[in-house]
């Protein structure tokens, strides 16, 4: 079954979650994420993604991007075979870039 529609998330479509009820995790590298992040956001690295699970929070949408978009997608098809109430942003960083 794709899914991947159902995974994708727009920066628009972000903004219609109560903030309280979301968790943005930045899963580019460290160096790239003191680069240029997204305000507010928690950075783990996709690399560094299963072994810190314990910081997801299961009661939160999770929501995660990385520069482009397509490790972000592959991290969340993952993530939600696992459980999780998980998200990919369309475009990643980049398209933040352009949304703000």
């Amino acid at each position: 079954m794709n899914q991947d529609h159902e995974i994708q998330i727009s920066w628009n479509e972000i903004d219609t979650f109560s903030r309280e009820n979301v968790q943005l995790i930045d899963i580019m590298d460290a160096a790239s994420h003191q680069r240029a992040n997204v305000p507010g956001t928690i950075n783990i690295p996709q690399d560094e993604l299963e072994d810190r699970l314990e910081e997801l929070d299961k009661d939160k949408k999770i929501i995660l991007f990385c520069r482009r978009g397509l490790q972000s997608l592959e991290a969340a098809k993952e993530l939600s075979e696992q459980g999780y109430d998980v998200y990919s942003v369309t475009g990643g960083y980049n398209a933040w870039l352009l949304y703000e």
